[in-house]
């Protein structure tokens, strides 16, 4: 598996028409904004789904921030296909080298991958979902919305929070949360109930597996990279409601949001 930058990647899409662009990412996550021309097969759906994807001779996976996009490159290099590349650095590394992505908009679900050129148009659709998103509650004095995540326990649910959604979730009932710090991240500072496994650990996987599969973990760590390859792995053990903190405890304590020494 070859790792390349958002840049890399953009440039690939431009100069090689076999090329496709492949969002793992959660229904609830491409709701918020999206790569033109991109298609989008949730990470848990593309074992299911590569007949979709297997006649181009290049695929880009991008995920949030490059750990579940490594492992579509993974899935998808053992199923026998070429050109299989991870898109480090994720959306937000993406957004970051200042390439385009349309706030709400919609992927690419057919079969043929089409050549998508970003017009004024586009940026301009871009410019005005921004302002009506985000923009405008902010004037009016409100909170912008958040993704709606349903917590029920019905089916097996996957999912990434923000710090508010968060917050909620683990303020409304007696949470489960795992921090999958080292020891030392976590003496430094945690969120409070917030139960200590490590994910570099050895037994990290043993150690999940002792916990009872049926009920809701809410998990985090520094900036969302462990915690999201921690949900895989929960999924594997056969957990059915996992939820991550987007943008880890970056993010929630940049939201000025509490934490336990």
């Amino acid at each position: 598996m070859k790792n390349i930058t958002p840049l890399d990647a953009a440039q690939i899409l431009k100069e090689e028409k076999s090329a496709i662009l492949v969002d793992v990412r959660t229904y609830g996550e491409v709701a918020e904004e999206s790569i033109p021309g991109a298609k989008h097969i949730p990470l848990d759906e593309l074992p299911s789904r590569l007949d979709e994807v297997e006649n181009f001779s290049t695929l880009l996976f991008l995920c949030r921030s490059g750990g579940r996009s490594a492992v579509a490159a993974s899935i998808a290099e053992s199923a026998k296909l070429s050109g299989v590349m991870n898109v480090t650095g994720g959306i937000i590394g993406w957004m970051s080298s200042g390439l385009p992505v349309v706030a709400g908009g919609k992927f690419s679900s057919g079969f043929a991958h089409k050549r998508t050129i970003v017009t004024g148009s586009i940026v301009a659709f871009g410019l005005l979902a921004f302002v009506m998103i985000v923009a405008d509650p902010l004037l009016r004095g409100t909170t912008a919305p958040v993704t709606p995540v349903d917590n029920s326990v019905s089916a097996g649910k996957f999912g990434t929070l923000t710090p508010l959604q968060f917050s909620r979730a683990i303020a409304s009932k007696e949470a489960n949360i795992i921090d999958v710090r080292t020891p030392n991240e976590y003496a430094y500072g945690h969120i409070a109930n917030a139960q200590n496994i490590d994910f570099y650990d050895n037994r990290f996987r043993d150690n999940l597996n002792t916990l009872d599969k049926n009920k809701e973990y809410y998990i985090y760590c520094r900036s969302g990279h462990r915690s999201e390859n921690s949900i895989i792995t929960m999924r594997e053990l056969g957990f059915t409601h996992v939820y991550d903190l987007r943008g880890g405890l970056v993010d929630w304590q940049n939201e000025g949001r509490p934490v336990d020494r």
